[in-house]
């Protein structure tokens, strides 16, 4: 779809397992907005939020929506904090 409309991407992307410093509160947010931001600043919408291929930043949980503001980041948080208790309790979500 996005070939259809002239989008290139690059062949390979670059990723890497997050450090714990990057995965607390606000540095794993500012990653996520920074990532979300990026066809903002390839020009390939006017605003990051018009982009709708935006995948799922709380895996397992698809319908939990981005918001630029508002109450994501306060589930997104509930349900990391209760998946990591389960975890170490040895249950299943």
């Amino acid at each position: 779809m996005l070939r259809e409309k002239g989008v290139m991407l690059q062949s390979q992307s670059y990723d890497h397992v997050l450090r714990r410093e990057e995965r607390a509160g606000d540095e794993f947010e500012d990653t996520v907005l920074y990532i979300r931001k990026n066809p903002e600043r390839a020009g390939l919408v006017r605003e990051w939020s018009e982009w709708p291929y935006s995948g799922v930043v709380a895996p397992g949980y698809p319908d939990l929506p981005v918001e630029p503001l508002g109450a994501f980041w306060k589930k997104f948080w509930t349900v990391y904090h209760r998946e990591v208790e389960n975890h170490f309790r040895g249950g299943t979500a």
